[in-house]
């Protein structure tokens, strides 16, 4: 996922540089994964459908839905693997998530009782799949916490928005034009989309308006 990240023609930084900063091992910049195959794109796909209609669904009963609904009959394993390399797993509750592994590093958390309360003070960064008909791609979004800048908005109705919005109703057969396709519409996402929790503001409009008060 680091590797999408990398811009080759960046102005200042070189790759060994950028490498650096993402903690990535300059020779994995250049290793090329191995295509999954036909099947599991297509498996791949109606998972993701499923998961950002429903993202309760672990790979259980992902499994019977490919089954019942579209005629997938697949082993649970399967689905679990593309899951995992989808980087999907069940939102739900889960018990006994208070009690810490004690093998486990444990960190501080720096957000606790923060007043989040300007622009560039929090940042968050996510990741979600893409489907493409030869492959698929990781979307990134940084995310401004105050104003929902997009990069913004509380991710998992980011990943809803953008998907039924662009990607499933356009269908892009190339990562260039799904990058261009993108493109355009966080353009329309931060400075024209009126969004409902900003009193009908745009992310652009939070974000400028305390950024630079006017005198």
């Amino acid at each position: 996922m680091k590797r999408t990240m990398i811009e080759t023609d960046h102005p200042t930084l070189s790759i060994r540089r950028q490498c650096q900063l993402l903690d990535l091992n300059r020779a994995t910049y250049y290793w090329q994964p191995a295509r999954e195959s036909a099947l599991n794109r297509e498996l791949m796909r109606l998972i993701d459908r499923e998961y950002t209609r429903a993202p309760f669904y672990g790979y259980r009963k992902m499994t019977a839905r490919l089954k019942d609904e579209h005629g997938y009959r697949v082993n649970h394993k399967r689905v679990a693997r593309l899951m995992q390399t989808m980087g999907l797993q069940a939102v739900y509750p889960r018990p006994r998530t208070s009690i810490a592994d004690k093998q486990h590093k444990t960190y501080a958390y720096l957000l606790r009782d923060l007043d989040i309360n300007r622009p560039n003070q929090v940042w968050a960064a996510y990741i979600t799949y893409v489907p493409l008909p030869q492959g698929f791609m990781y979307l990134v979004a940084v995310m401004d916490w105050f104003s929902r800048f997009v990069d913004n908005i509380f991710v998992e109705r980011l990943w809803r928005t953008v998907k039924y919005e662009d990607i499933y109703l356009k269908g892009y057969e190339s990562v260039p034009a799904l990058a261009a396709g993108l493109d355009d519409y966080f353009q329309l996402y931060n400075y024209e989309r009126p969004h409902q929790s900003l009193g009908y503001r745009t992310p652009a409009d939070v974000d400028f308006a305390v950024a630079m008060p006017l005198l």
